[in-house]
Order: C-alpha cells, then sequence, then structure tokens
C-alpha cells in the first residue's frame, strides 16, 4: 500500500521539479535585452560598439564639431587639442542654443603641425596650447564671400587683444588670404558649412606673438612671516662678521682698490666727454645737412612712370599739402602708393576723364596714408587703414597684409600688391602699385559740400606778410654756415685744454 502511495507522490515531485527548471531557464534570454538597453556602458564592454557610429549620423541636433573632422581624416593633431582643452564641448554646447552666432573654425591639418619646428607642440603649456586651439576659431559664422567685407582684425576666441592676437584676413569672394603677422597662408577648402558651424582647411598653423610669448603667471604668494621667538637666531652671525668676511676673504681685492678705480675714473672722464661732445657735434652736422625735406613731385618724377599720378596731385593740390605737411617738425610722415601710368592705362576707356573733380580729389586722398609705414610695419597695422580720403572706412575701406617682404592689399573692388620701394627716408615713404585704387566711394561720391566763404582780408600791410621772420632768418643762419651748433667752439676748446694738460703731465 505504500509503494502505491510513493510512486504516485514521486513521479508528481518529479515532475513539478522539471516544471521549475523549464520554466526558470527562458526567464534569463528575456532579461538579457532589457539589461544591454537601460545599462549599455555597465553590463557588458561590447555593447556601446555599435552606438559609436550612429550618434554622429542623428541628423535632428547640431553638428558635432569632432565627427566633422574626423569624418576628414586629416585633422587628428586638431582633434587632440580641442579634446584637451576642452573646447570641443564648448563648441557643441554652444551650438545647441537657439540663439547663438555660430562659428567659423580654421583647421590645420595633420600636416600642417608636422611642418611645425620638432617639438614645438609638445614645449608648450597648457596655457599655450589652449590659446593655439582659440586662436583658431572665431566666435561668428562667416562664409567666404563674408571674408570680403569682415572688418580687420578678426576676434577670436583667444583674446580681445588683437596686438597679442591679430588674424588678418582678405578675401575675393573665391580665396581668402590670412595672416597672423608671423604667419601668412589661405584658406585652402570648405570642410563643413550648414549657416551655424562653418570649418575651413588651412595648410599652415596659425601662430602669433600672445602664443609663443604668453603673459607671465601670477606670483606666488610670499611664505608667512618666521615666529619671532626661534632659536636659530642666536647662532646666526653678526652683520658686521659679515661684512667683513665679504670684503677682504670673498673677494680678494685690497683696500685701497675703490681708490685706484676713481682715479681711472677721473683721468677717463675727459676723455669720454670729448668724445661724447665731437659726436654730438658730427650727428647734428649729418642731420642739418640735407637741404630741407623731400619733394613729393621731384620724387615721383625721377622714377620716370608715374606721369598720370603726378597730374593728378598736382590738379587736387595733394602735392602742396604733402610737401607742407612733411615740413612741420612733429609730422607723423605720409605714406603714399603710387599707381604707375600702365595702371592707369589698364582702366576702362575714359574712365578718368568722367571723374569729377571731387572724384578726383578722393582718388588721390585714397592713395595716401598720413602717416610714415616701413614695408615691416604692414605685418601689425590695424586694418582697415585710414587715408586722406576720410575715416568712413565703408566707403574707403583699405586693408593690407604683410609678411615683411611681400604685401598685399584690397579695398573690396581691387586686389593688388606693394611692387617696390619707390622712395623712404623716415617721413616720406612712396611704393609702387601695379593697379589704381578704386572704392564704393570714388564711384558713388557724397553730394558736395557747400562752397566756403572767401576769407576776410587780413590788417596786416603786404610788405609785413611777405616779410620773413627774425626766426626764419636765424634757422637759415645757423643751419647753413656749416651744421655746426652754437656751442661747438666750447666743446672744441675744453677738449684742446684737456689734452694740452695731459701732455705737460707727461
Amino acid at each position: 500500500m505504500m509503494k502505491k502511495l510513493l510512486s504516485p507522490t514521486l513521479l508528481l515531485l518529479i515532475f513539478s521539479l522539471l516544471c521549475t527548471t523549464n520554466s526558470g531557464q527562458p526567464s534569463a534570454p528575456a532579461q538579457a535585452p532589457s539589461g544591454s538597453t537601460t545599462t549599455s556602458g555597465q553590463s557588458s564592454p561590447p555593447a556601446p560598439a555599435p552606438s559609436g557610429p550612429l550618434a554622429p549620423s542623428t541628423s535632428s541636433g547640431p553638428a558635432d564639431i569632432i565627427a566633422i573632422l574626423r569624418k576628414a581624416r586629416k585633422f587628428s593633431t586638431f582633434i587632440g587639442l580641442l579634446k584637451s582643452t576642452q573646447m570641443d564641448a564648448e563648441i557643441n554646447s554652444e551650438l545647441k542654443k537657439k540663439s547663438n552666432a555660430g562659428f567659423t573654425i580654421f583647421a590645420p591639418t595633420d600636416s600642417a603641425f608636422s611642418d611645425l619646428k620638432t617639438g614645438t607642440l609638445n614645449s608648450f603649456t597648457d596655457n599655450q596650447k589652449a590659446a593655439l586651439t582659440k586662436f583658431h576659431i572665431i566666435n561668428s559664422f562667416l562664409t567666404i564671400s563674408q571674408f570680403q567685407t569682415a572688418s580687420n582684425p578678426l576676434h577670436t576666441s583667444a583674446n580681445g587683444n588683437t596686438k597679442e592676437f591679430p588674424l588678418n584676413v582678405i578675401g575675393n569672394g573665391t580665396q581668402v588670404n590670412m595672416t597672423t603677422g608671423l604667419v601668412n597662408t589661405t584658406v585652402d577648402s570648405t570642410v563643413y558649412s550648414d549657416g551655424q558651424l562653418a570649418v575651413y582647411e588651412i595648410p599652415q598653423v596659425l601662430l602669433s606673438q600672445g602664443i609663443l610669448s604668453p603673459q607671465a603667471p601670477a606670483p606666488a604668494p610670499l611664505p608667512p612671516k618666521p615666529k619671532k621667538a626661534s632659536p636659530l637666531n642666536s647662532h646666526a652671525p653678526s652683520t658686521s662678521t659679515t661684512v667683513s668676511v665679504d670684503s677682504s676673504e670673498a673677494t680678494g681685492l685690497p683696500h685701497y682698490a675703490p681708490i685706484m678705480v676713481s682715479i681711472g675714473v677721473a683721468l677717463l672722464s675727459p676723455f669720454l666727454l670729448l668724445l661724447f661732445l665731437f659726436h654730438l657735434c658730427a650727428k647734428t652736422s649729418c642731420q642739418s645737412s640735407p637741404s630741407g625735406p623731400a619733394d613729393i613731385t621731384e620724387v615721383l618724377g625721377q622714377a620716370g612712370k608715374f606721369t598720370t599720378f603726378i597730374g593728378l596731385l598736382k590738379s587736387t593740390q595733394m602735392d602742396a599739402q604733402i610737401n607742407d605737411e612733411l615740413k612741420k617738425k612733429s609730422t607723423p610722415g605720409i605714406t603714399v602708393f603710387a599707381p604707375t601710368d600702365s595702371a592707369f592705362s589698364d582702366l576702362k576707356p575714359g574712365t578718368l576723364n568722367s571723374f569729377s573733380d571731387q572724384q578726383k580729389a578722393a582718388l588721390t586722398q585714397f592713395h595716401v596714408v598720413p602717416s610714415f609705414l616701413t614695408v615691416s610695419q604692414f605685418q601689425t597695422v590695424s586694418n582697415p587703414l585710414h587715408t586722406e580720403a576720410g575715416e568712413n572706412t565703408v566707403e574707403f575701406p583699405l586693408n593690407l597684409v604683410g609678411n615683411g617682404t611681400q604685401v598685399n592689399m584690397t579695398t573690396g573692388l581691387v586686389n593688388t600688391t606693394v611692387d617696390s620701394t619707390v622712395y623712404t627716408d623716415g617721413q616720406l615713404a612712396v611704393y609702387e602699385i601695379p593697379q589704381v585704387l578704386l572704392s564704393q566711394g570714388i564711384l558713388s561720391p557724397q553730394a558736395p559740400a557747400p562752397a566756403p566763404l572767401p576769407p576776410k582780408p587780413k590788417k596786416a600791410s603786404p610788405l609785413n606778410s611777405a616779410a620773413p621772420s627774425k626766426s626764419t632768418t636765424v634757422s637759415v643762419d645757423s643751419s647753413g654756415a656749416g651744421g655746426l651748433p652754437h656751442y661747438a667752439p666750447t666743446a672744441v676748446s675744453i677738449g684742446v685744454a684737456v689734452l694740452a694738460a695731459l701732455s705737460l703731465s707727461l
């Protein structure tokens, strides 16, 4: 009877065990997908692999700067800089905002970084790397065509200080030239543009003085003052002991050495004074030897290829204005960009003749800058330049980019270069250019201002007004009679007396 009861019970237990086992096994794979979906980065390492390429393909959100540069496959070093300085996160977060101004990025290629001097990037501090990265980023969206009217120097993310971080860009609609004062390069191609983010490929790394010579870090705080009750003070040597050691044993000089030095200085001082006076006399005579300041029409006439421009200077009376300015003692100088006769002949026939007197005056003044500039100074000059045509740089824009030996210039309508230096003397600089500089303000001039009233006649008699002043007569006598200052005879007398005394003593 027990066997009959046990066998069905045993079978029932076995059956229930099997059911429990079978029902437990399929539950494990049912939970696996849910686990990998909710905790994809924690449960298993291979899980995130398929999600990598899918992240940049989401077209609904803004662009990702790293994904864009990776697709181009030639910006690995620049990507590393963006990540190490966290500029990638800053750009991406800014692009997510609805009211952002966009970004323009000049991305140097890997070959551009390899062209740097070996070890340059590794020698940079974290601050220098951050400044280098930010110097390639502009906080606004710019197309190629917008570089024609962009205000130079451009403000980058590096700093508002355009003297330490100058970036001048000149575009003509299809080509963009850029300079930092240390590097001159061009935009090779457009990597990406969507209305918010523009990425342009450049073949050189943009370096500036602010990157290579960063400002010194703030000084470390001073250590706390030591407490007064210190047993070490009792063992410190006295001041008198230290002085005696320094004067006799440390230097090894006898006690009468200062007296010997004083005697030597006393003997040499007359000779040094005499040399200084003769040098001063010679320098003054060299400075006063020229007959006067340069004459702009004579300078251009000697070159023999600026006849048309000379005619414009004379008809607009700019030649007299320039010469009068050069005669002033405190003049900042004049820089003239002189178009050749062939430059004027390249204009459309009848262009110059169709200009009004006002247009001819504006054309001539647009070629004159009221300050003396050397070729090397064009690297750091602030664009657009202010010319004699007026301070309205919208109607008269003149942007220059120089690298120390070559100068490129544009007005928005004309792109040209400086061919050569015709004349320079520290006050007047004349540069030859192969094209006439035209601007919107010349071709579409504003209405002329009303003519000024004639000046009232002076009360002084014509004889007094024509007679030269005493100061003029004195200046002519002092400069023309040998070019030596009034104290030169006294200086020579002192020198002769000193030499005579020395010869008698010997």
